[in-house]
């Protein structure tokens, strides 16, 4: 085989490859406003928005009246789009807070996105 077929094959595996990349990000494209939306709806940038501190799960969950096994799953999800982030409460638990991402998720801030994302994903 020559080097002009190898290169041939390695592009073209480069070419599959970024093709099947494209495919993931449409799929989780999806994945990620519908949780978004889903967190806007359950009103969680609001909630911690009125905290001055982290807020556990538990506390969440509870303010919610939602299952901790589904919130955990939520919050992880948007916690690794940077939508929120974990800070230390008390060993070994960790709460929730605030981004500048979540703050435009807020039904009622002064530059909120929320409408729109609550629009577009209906």
């Amino acid at each position: 085989m020559g080097s002009e077929s190898k290169i041939e094959i390695h592009n073209f595996k480069d070419e599959e490859v970024a093709a099947q990349e494209e495919i993931w990000n449409i799929i989780l494209g999806f994945t990620r406003t519908a949780v978004v939306k889903c967190a806007i709806e359950l009103g969680i940038p609001d909630i911690l928005e009125n905290r001055e501190s982290p807020m556990t799960l538990a506390d969440l969950a509870s303010e919610l009246k939602c299952s901790q096994a589904s919130l955990y799953r939520i919050m992880r999800f948007l916690i690794h789009c940077k939508v929120f982030q974990e800070k230390p409460v008390s060993e070994p638990c960790v709460g929730y807070t605030q981004t500048p991402l979540s703050r435009l998720l807020t039904r009622n801030g002064k530059h909120s996105m929320a409408v729109l994302v609550l629009v577009l994903e209906s």
